[in-house]
């Protein structure tokens, strides 16, 4: 075709579907480009396998990279639960500085080195020393739950 061999037309191919990948959104261009460039390497190595072996190893390469290739990419892709602000301190433990008491509207705790206004999720008082798990942020106060002894 064209007066080129098989292998450098499937090397072509494979750099377009390879530089397309940059213009396209997911990922399936770079597996069909690498899948393409594996077909170039069938057509060097084996100048006589025919357009069939080619092709076979185009469509089984292929499948098998975006099947792959789309795994990795989740799993690369995929956005970490950083939390930020002070939804960093769901789950954290602390300490109570002063009675956290609903009735009162009082309670002072001690998470990761910072005091902040508390509240018990369940209303009850909790004394001073206990030992408490931040369950949710709601604006400047924590709700928080004693921890079991």
């Amino acid at each position: 075709m064209f007066g080129l061999d098989a292998w450098l037309i499937w090397l072509i191919i494979g750099v377009i579907f390879i530089v397309s990948e940059v213009f396209t959104v997911g990922f399936v261009m770079m597996p069909l480009g690498l899948a393409a460039l594996a077909s170039s390497l069938i057509a060097k190595l084996l100048p006589d396998s025919g357009l069939g072996a080619q092709l076979a190893a185009f469509i089984v390469a292929g499948i098998i990279l975006i099947f792959f290739g789309q795994k990795l990419a989740n799993k690369i892709s995929k956005d970490p639960d950083i939390k930020v602000g002070a939804e960093r301190l769901i789950g954290l433990n602390g300490i109570v500085l002063e009675r956290i008491d609903s009735a009162k509207n009082t309670g002072m705790v001690r998470v990761t080195q910072e005091e902040w206004r508390a509240k018990n999720e369940d209303e009850t008082t909790i004394e001073k020393g206990e030992k408490i798990t931040v369950v949710q942020v709601d604006g400047t106060h924590l709700n928080v739950k004693k921890q079991k002894s």
